[in-house]
């Protein structure tokens, strides 16, 4: 049996201490993520139990009851809109930890930009900001398929919103589409898995360079105090990271990566994911 739990102690008075550097935060959420990925990897006869803590000053509970609880995310997360995907329960995170802003396909426009850039504004407390991606994304596939099947892409000329998702979507996939044919050759479209394959490296990528354009926008405040990064949520196996690219690493390596610098790393990035054995193993996987 697996049970997560929430605690509170309403007579605790203690202040949270939150992480003070980048470094520390992005440590904080990785320690987190780890602690959910074990417990969700449990084996199934074996009973496992995670308890996270919780501030009552963040509930207004007890000694706090009936104050409004004053906002202090220590980290920013750009998230999809996937319900697979719950952000604060990925990191292992409780109330008011995390400022989360989630939309489909983890690219921010509009509204999600601005919430983004009142959180770096205004948080005091915020010392990350973290591209959340994950693999399988719909957003992603269906910007997939628009590219192989353009007809797909034809049917969104009256659905301007949907078309607008895929449009953010496409440079990440044109990116990858080409480290495929430059890693794997003409012959990389007709393997087996080639459109997984292709989903896959597009959602690395997609969150690689979201992550790149937000360190862009914030550079002003990137630091020892503050920083942008990014990681893909593996829906099979819990843990956020990259797949592993030495033939003696894992196939997905849990972290956060810091995004590529320009143009170069961006390319550099793709053809070393490509080569992954992640990759590559869904490249030659049958149906």
């Amino acid at each position: 049996m697996i049970e997560l739990l929430l605690r509170c102690n309403p007579s605790d008075a203690h202040p949270r201490a939150w992480p003070q550097t980048a470094e520390e935060a992005k440590s904080h959420l990785l320690q987190g993520q780890a602690q959910i990925a074990a417990l969700l990897n449990a084996p199934a006869n074996v009973d496992a139990r995670l308890t996270l803590p919780l501030s009552a000053a963040d509930l207004g509970a007890g000694d706090y009851a009936g104050v409004a609880p004053v906002q202090t995310p220590f980290a920013a997360v750009l998230g999809c809109s996937d319900a697979r995907v719950p952000v604060e329960f990925v990191f292992g995170q409780g109330v008011n930890a995390l400022f989360v802003v989630r939309v489909a396909g983890n690219t921010p426009a509009g509204e999600g930009s601005g919430s983004l850039d009142y959180a770096v504004a205004n948080l005091a407390d915020l010392r990350l900001l973290a591209v959340l991606g994950h693999t399988r994304c719909g957003a992603v596939t269906a910007t997939v398929d628009a590219l192989l099947e353009p007809a797909t892409y034809a049917a969104l000329a009256d659905k301007p919103s949907l078309r607008a998702i895929v449009d953010s979507v496409t440079p990440p996939v044109r990116v990858a589409f080409a480290a495929l044919d430059a890693v794997y050759g003409g012959a990389a479209a007709t393997l087996p898995g080639y459109r997984a394959g292709l989903i896959e490296l597009a959602a690395i990528l997609n969150a690689a360079m979201t992550a790149r354009g937000l360190r862009r926008a914030f550079t002003q405040s990137v630091g020892e105090r503050f920083d942008v990064v990014y990681g893909v949520y593996n829906l099979q196996n819990h843990m956020v990271g990259l797949p592993g690219v030495a033939e003696i690493a894992d196939v997905w390596a849990a972290g956060l990566a810091s995004p590529p610098a320009d143009d170069a790393a961006v390319d550099a990035l793709a053809k070393q994911m490509a080569r992954s054995r992640y990759i590559e193993g869904l490249l030659e996987e049958t149906a």
